[in-house]
């Protein structure tokens, strides 16, 4: 017998979650951009890396949150480009994160980027816009409802791209907001349990 069990998440996860101070102090305040999910190769961190350091140039201020746990040592290589870059100040590395402090990473960030190179389908896209947040994926992401919804920025496999896409996110608080509300409304729509 096979089943075909469809992609969701639940709304009501993203209530009660507690404040971005009761699970992470240290970002009270600041504005950040999430990335969340597996450490690993596939999911594009050398090119995070690269387009971080031209979104830095740009956007002073901003911090780039890293939460997940490092499955290959991709976060070495991270690290290291970081560090090149001079950048090591506006970075925070988490670790591996879930339940109500997910929630409240989710509902506090500017943005979520998962610039991905391989992705069957990622919950943590459907998370973020649950949260109301736009999304900055790569088409290898394989999510064309996010574009389709103008709920965030799809990109190409190239740093320059991401760089742009989270530039004109982190420039535009109304882009951002409008983004975000489609977001919301597409898992609303099609992808909650």
């Amino acid at each position: 017998r096979i089943e075909v069990i469809p992609n969701g998440v639940s709304l009501d996860d993203d209530k009660g979650y507690g404040s971005l101070n009761e699970h992470f102090p240290e970002l009270v305040s600041r504005r950040y951009v999430l990335f969340l999910g597996r450490l690993h190769h596939k999911k594009g961190l050398d090119l995070l890396a690269e387009a971080w350091a031209v979104v830095n140039a740009v956007t002073q201020g901003v911090t780039l949150v890293m939460a997940g746990p490092d499955e290959d040592g991709s976060i070495t290589d991270f690290r290291s480009r970081i560090s090149s870059a001079g950048l090591d100040d506006t970075v925070v590395e988490l670790g591996a994160v879930y339940g109500d402090a997910k929630w409240a990473l989710l509902q506090e960030c500017a943005c979520f980027v998962l610039p991905s190179r391989q992705e069957g389908f990622s919950v943590t896209v459907l998370e973020a816009m649950a949260s109301g947040k736009p999304v900055v994926i790569t088409r290898e992401c394989h999510f064309d409802g996010v574009e389709a919804a103008d709920a965030g920025i799809v990109s190409e496999l190239d740093s320059t791209q991401l760089a742009d896409a989270l530039l004109r996110l982190l420039g535009s608080d109304a882009l951002s907001e409008t983004m975000g509300a489609n977001g919301r409304q597409l898992v609303e729509d099609r992808y909650q349990w």
